[in-house]
């Protein structure tokens, strides 16, 4: 919904609009899991369209995807645990990560060795032991 604050259109989208789309979509997400449709909107679109129904609905359809791949294992094996309990492969939610051995929430993606790491138990959440 568009709103005008002080003298500024401001597109806003909710969580609330991206549960309906995908709703509308037949597609069961979480509140996380919206979050990360919203997160992904905003930063990856397109500037000549915006942010329409149709990005948040490819948008869902990443998401939902993601995490369907994530419960059945991926090519490389790496998945992460949300705030939820659900998983993901998703690397774009920084601080959203919770730790797999202690479920502490110091959980941090290393793009250099392509995998989290927490800082309350010292483990390593995709390491093959």
């Amino acid at each position: 919904m568009a709103r005008m604050i002080d003298g500024k259109l401001h597109d806003i989208w909710s969580v609330d609009d991206v549960q309906a789309k995908a709703e509308e979509m037949g597609v069961n997400i979480t509140l996380v899991q919206c979050v990360s449709v919203l997160e992904n909107a905003a930063r990856r679109h397109d500037a000549t369209v915006g942010i329409n129904w149709d990005v948040i609905g490819f948008w869902i359809g990443e998401v939902a995807t993601n995490a369907v791949t994530s419960t059945k294992g991926s090519c490389c094996g790496h998945a992460y645990k949300l705030e939820d309990g659900s998983m993901t492969e998703n690397t774009y939610l920084e601080g959203r990560y919770v730790c797999k051995f202690c479920d502490s929430h110091e959980v941090g993606y290393n793009q250099g060795v392509n995998d989290a790491y927490c800082t309350t138990c010292g483990e390593w959440q995709n390491e093959q032991k």
